[in-house]
């Protein structure tokens, strides 16, 4: 029940048909309309009496919908006038069915009382039975085919017949549908016929230019649609008629379009529903009228959504695959990108993941439909074509059979699909190949959703193959992120997986990430054996090892790996950087036990500074085995050391002691007295050979020919008295070793130096001049022939005197006389030669040779306890002896 307001207007004859009365002002327009339709609906003929009618109409305005009664006016002065009594329903109240049973009897015979508003409440009536055969013929020109106004001839209760239908229509067809029950003629309302008109046969010639429809009188036409019968029973038989209650789309609802189209189709809609569970192209149709019109979707999910889930399960299951699946792709294009029918794809999605885990290959073969990108793809029934095949245990998957770019949304999108696949490669039963082209196509988003779901799967090195693919195009924190998933799960104890995840990484940012979950989580060789191929001899690396989480033995070792893995090149290039050599050799330091010969190559190729060298050659000839690296290491290290270190390194000398027998005399005395060595360095390095142990002093006494024959080449400004002392030592020591040698090196080193007077050679002469001097007075002449050289070379020489020695005797004593050398040395040489005597004589003998004598006395303080006490005994001996007279 409804409250109303209803106005009232009455028509009638006063000087012509005009407004009467009325309870409400129209609009001009609105009213024009009221006067006009308020009139005879037509002209009558001499003596012809009119029954009183309906006219019913909607106003311009939309105001209003007019329900009027028109009566014949039987007190007008002239034939043809009627009273008319209209009633203004709110179209509010007309939209939702303003019960024209009860409005109609709101319509009493006018009379001369007052129109007053009718309040009240309108209330549902039940409305009498109506048989009309030709009801079908006017359902089908209404509803069923091109509408046209309409025009029925002697119908058998028009006033029935239009209270039903106007009771039976949906709300937007009421609202402007206009409708007479008694036309004398054509009438028009806003420049177009009414749409349906009830007229006595006496008037058909009054449509004779009727544009619109006409039904006769007469026999019924046979209905021509299968609609018509239901249709024209809906109206006539029930006592509440409706063409809206099978209205499942709400097509003629509120919202709906409320025209003949829009009935026609939930009509179908209605049929098609009731052969959906036993068609599958009925669904289909149903799935059309959806589509056909926004909105409808959500109507149908609320009606029909379980006839429709339950319709598609049982057409999926009496197909045979191929149709199946051809089903499900039809379907799923017609529900695709519809939100409110997604429960529908969702349905579609598990009769697919039944149909494929059924019948494989028939899946797969559907699957090669999509050999090609499409915008077509129906996702939903291939993500339950995926979840199919994964649960198809013990079927024979051939994954190369699915097209690649399916394959990567399969995997992508479906994780029984995944780790069904994974499953297979992990047991062998398919190649890890198979599913490479799946992580290779254009598809960026699909792909790397597939290689993020098959990371996680990746546990064993059956897997190898797809560990590229997986991580090729990731980068950032995305491929830092694929790539420690990886590491943990499987340890790094497949070492195939190693060049890939190497080769994946492109930035320093994402190795250092790696590198890092590697070292704090993983312990043992299979991380170390990782991380050795990560770590290339660049500054990064180098300092990554040496200031890392890494630290110890372990650091040290990966490095060690590292350089051995590299050639020679290579390990001389990365050193050209001082700084990062020393820490790498600081980082193999850490275990030199481990790395020696790591730490000795290096030490070889580098251009390492002398310091490091002598630092490192000692930790590293500490543990390394004899052979060709330990002996590289050695005499690099000995003969720059022995070239560049500085005088006060004691490194050197513990090289050269510890390593003289490797290394042999002759080489050590080439390197000790290498030329360009500085002379600080080469005192230095004397003094070490002079400090050698006896047994290595004796092969060194072998050599003292070579060691002075070097020296003597130095000329006097590569001479200082370091030098003159430590090869005065060497030489001296040799001469009970090895007599020969000593003499040619005595004789060698006289002839170099006795002509040096302002360079400090004397305590040379001192140790070359005995032996030297000993041979010459000797009557033994094999050998003679440096002798003689030095005899030629000595001034004032007698060659034919009998006395072969007087010259070399002569020749000292100038040599000293003339020096700045310590006289002392000169009283050295002769009491070795034990010649003091005649020294002394011929000291005496030159000019200031007293003098000379006193200051070599007093000079004896620089030698040796020993040598002082030989000397002073010589001497005493001398001063008592009688050789004042005796000429030298």
């Amino acid at each position: 029940m409804n409250d109303l307001l209803i106005h009232q207007q009455k028509h009638g004859y006063r000087n012509g048909h005009q407004l009467l009365e009325s309870t409400v002002r129209l609009e001009r327009s609105d009213q024009d309309v009221v006067d006009r339709l308020s009139d005879l609906s037509g002209q009558i003929r001499p003596g012809e009496v009119i029954p009183p009618y309906l006219t019913i109409y909607p106003l311009p305005s939309r105001a209003y919908h007019v329900v009027a009664r028109t009566w014949p006016d039987l007190t007008a002065p002239r034939a043809g006038c009627v009273l008319t009594r209209s009633l203004l329903i709110p179209r509010r109240f007309w939209h939702e069915n303003a019960h024209l049973q009860w409005l109609l009897r709101q319509l009493p015979h006018p009379d001369d009382n007052g129109l007053l508003p009718i309040v009240g409440k309108s209330a549902e009536e039940p409305i009498p039975p109506l048989v009309d055969p030709r009801t079908p013929e006017l359902v089908e020109a209404l509803f069923l085919e091109a509408r046209k106004p309409l025009v029925v001839f002697d119908a058998i209760d028009a006033e029935l017949l239009a209270t039903r239908l106007l009771t039976a229509f949906w709300p937007a067809f009421r609202n402007e549908f206009s409708i007479c029950t008694y036309a004398l003629g054509p009438r028009k309302i806003g420049g177009r016929d009414f749409d349906l008109v009830f007229a006595p046969k006496s008037a058909r010639s009054k449509f004779s230019n009727w544009s619109g429809r006409k039904i006769e009188a007469g026999s019924p036409k046979s209905p021509r649609h299968r609609w018509s019968t239901a249709i024209a029973d809906a109206i006539l038989q029930s006592a509440h008629p409706t063409l809206a209650s099978g209205d499942a789309l709400g097509l003629l609802g509120t919202g709906g379009a409320g025209d003949e189209a829009a009935f026609r189709k939930s009509l179908l809609w209605n049929e098609l529903a009731e052969k959906a569970p036993i068609s599958a192209s009925a669904v289909l149709g149903m799935l059309d009228i959806v589509n056909s019109q926004p909105g409808l979707a959500s109507h149908a999910m609320r009606s029909s959504r379980s006839l429709l889930v339950s319709a598609i399960s049982s057409a999926v299951e009496s197909m045979p695959s191929a149709d199946a699946w051809t089903f499900l792709e039809t379907l799923a294009g017609k529900v695709r990108d519809r939100n409110d029918l997604e429960p529908l794809g969702v349905e579609a999605g598990r009769d697919a993941e039944e149909l494929a885990a059924s019948d494989p290959d028939a899946a797969i073969e559907f699957s090669r439909r999509f050999q090609d990108a499409s915008d077509l793809f129906p996702t939903d029934i291939m993500q339950g074509l995926a979840n199919g095949l994964g649960a198809a245990d013990g079927a024979t998957i051939d994954y190369r059979r699915i097209p690649p770019w399916v394959g990567t949304f399969l995997v992508a999108n479906s994780s029984v699909f995944a780790e069904a696949a994974a499953r297979r490669i992990r047991t062998g039963e398919t190649p890890a190949l198979d599913l490479v082209p799946y992580l290779q196509t254009g598809d960026v988003i699909w792909r790397d959703k597939a290689a993020r779901r098959l990371v996680s799967e990746i546990d064993s090195r059956e897997f190898a193959p797809l560990v590229s693919s997986i991580l090729h195009r990731s980068t950032g924190d995305d491929l830092a992120g694929r790539v420690a998933e990886i590491v943990r799960r499987s340890g790094l104890a497949f070492p195939e997986f190693d060049e890939a995840l190497v080769d994946a990484i492109r930035d320093e940012a994402t190795m250092l990430s790696v590198r890092g979950v590697v070292a704090q989580e993983l312990k043992g060789s299979n991380a170390d054996r990782f991380l050795a191929k990560t770590i290339r001899l660049v500054p990064n690396d180098i300092d990554w090892l040496f200031d890392g989480p890494i630290e110890g033995s372990r650091s040290a070792a990966l490095l060690s790996t590292v350089i051995e893995s590299q050639s020679d090149r290579s390990v001389i290039e990365a050193q050209r950087d001082p700084t990062i050599r020393r820490k790498m050799l600081d980082t193999l330091a850490r275990d030199v036990e481990a790395t020696a010969p790591q730490i000795a190559r290096i030490l070889v190729l580098g251009a390492v500074s002398v310091e490091d060298l002598l630092e490192f050659a000692q930790l590293a000839l500490g543990v390394l085995r004899k052979g060709r690296l330990r002996s590289e290491i050695i005499n690099t290290a000995l003969e720059r050391g022995l070239f560049e270190a500085m005088p006060a390194d004691r490194r050197v000398e513990l090289l050269v002691t510890d390593h003289f027998d490797e290394v042999g005399a002759r080489q050590m005395i080439w390197w000790s007295i290498a030329d360009g060595v500085s002379t600080p360095r080469l005192a230095q390095n004397l003094s070490i050979l002079a400090r050698l142990p006896d047994a290595q002093k004796e092969l060194l006494a072998n050599c003292i020919d070579n060691l002075s024959d070097r020296l003597s080449r130095r000329g006097p400004n590569g001479l200082d008295e370091k030098v003159c002392e430590a090869w005065a030592r060497l030489l001296w020591d040799a001469r009970a070793i090895s007599p020969m040698v000593h003499l040619r090196a005595a004789t060698t080193s006289m002839s170099a130096t006795i002509e040096l007077t302002r360079s400090p050679v004397a305590e040379v002469l001192a140790a070359a001049f005995p032996t030297v001097y000993q041979e010459l007075a000797s009557r033994n002449n094999r050998d003679n022939d440096g002798i003689l050289g030095l005899v030629f070379a000595l001034p004032r020489m007698l060659v034919n005197d009998w006395d072969r020695a007087k010259p070399a005797r002569h020749g000292l004593v100038d040599a000293f006389m003339s020096s700045d050398w310590p006289p002392s040395y000169l009283l050295l040489a002769a009491a070795r030669a034990g010649i003091l005597d005649r020294i002394c004589l011929r000291v005496l003998r030159q000019r200031g040779g007293k003098k000379y004598l006193n200051r070599a006395v007093a000079d004896l303080g620089r030698l040796t306890p020993d040598q002082v006490t030989a000397i002073r005994k010589r001497l005493d001996h001398f001063a008592k002896s009688d050789m004042e007279n005796e000429w030298d």
